[in-house]
């Protein structure tokens, strides 16, 4: 993790993985837990499972200190070069701030997640469902980001032609349900 922060997963073992992180003091505390748990449903369908249990949670929350003194120093000086006053203004700045963090440990299997499965087991696809859009944008446009991706293009969205949007209009008005690949 870098001077700012970040997301890191360490594995323990086949089917456990520690995610940490690390915020600064810009980050709200919800985005670091949003940054585990995506982390660690990311790392969960990579290992080819689909539902992870939290087994373990620690706060990694961490304050620190500062001081820091600034003013000025004043010196007179006589006729010969001799020092005959001086003052000195000097004011120092104390505060602190907060950087969240948070470190999990998973344990990863296959499934189906019930209503008896517990408040501590996640659906790996559900939670990049609800999480992964605010970083990725929205699901009409994640088809194309990662086709992009795969080739190597820029990630760009068409532009909707009037056809398309006088088809989507055309579609909906007799009753059907149309989704437009495009951006208006």
């Amino acid at each position: 993790m870098g001077l700012l922060g970040g997301v890191r997963a360490t594995q323990i073992d086949a089917t456990t993985i520690r995610i940490t992180a690390r915020g600064n003091a810009f980050t709200d505390n919800d985005q670091i837990s949003n940054y585990v748990l995506r982390k660690a449903a990311e790392e969960t369908i990579a290992h080819n499972h689909s539902l992870f249990e939290v087994v373990q949670d620690k706060d990694q929350t961490r304050t620190e200190h500062y001081a820091y003194a600034n003013g000025i120093h004043t010196v007179g000086y006589g006729p010969s070069g001799e020092i005959v006053g001086g003052e000195s203004d000097v004011h120092v700045t104390e505060g602190s701030y907060t950087k969240p963090g948070e470190q999990i440990l998973i344990r990863m299997f296959d499934g189906i997640k019930t209503s008896y499965s517990g408040s501590s087991v996640y659906d790996a696809a559900e939670v990049l469902s609800y999480l992964a859009p605010n970083d990725r944008g929205p699901a009409s446009t994640r088809a194309v980001t990662e086709h992009a991706q795969a080739n190597d293009t820029p990630t760009q969205v068409p532009k909707c032609t009037k056809q398309d949007l006088e088809a989507a209009q055309l579609a909906t008005k007799q009753g059907y349900q149309y989704h437009l690949g495009c951006a208006q």
